[in-house]
């Protein structure tokens, strides 16, 4: 599943630079990509593992996961296939809507 999931990314960046280079040359700049202050990078960096760490833990503890690998599987099983289908559908939903925000935000942020 997971092989499925890097091909249709790869595909879809490869799709996207072969229609930016039917204008010429694409550069990095015509995707959005700028080169960050290395400083605030590494910050951000940083931040966003330890928010991570910091969720993940809380997770942990709301959802009483103990250190017992058959609970967490007994857990998160097919009984609630449901759920998990109805919150990735959410998840993926919010997270296209601030891709395209932050898309089409740095497109007309952008000179020219």
């Amino acid at each position: 599943m997971a092989v499925v999931v890097i091909l249709l990314t790869l595909a879809s960046a490869g799709v996207a630079i072969m229609f930016a280079r039917l204008q010429g040359k694409p550069k990095a700049s015509d995707f959005g990509l700028c080169r960050p202050p290395l400083a605030r990078a590494a910050g951000l960096l940083v931040a966003i593992w330890l928010a991570t760490m910091v969720v993940s833990a809380l997770w942990v503890v709301l959802v009483g996961i103990d250190d017992s690998a058959s609970n967490v599987a007994d857990r998160f099983s097919a009984r609630s296939g449901v759920l998990n289908a109805v919150l990735v559908v959410i998840l993926a939903t919010i997270a296209t809507r601030s891709a395209r925000s932050c898309r089409f935000s740095s497109l007309s942020a952008s000179p020219g």
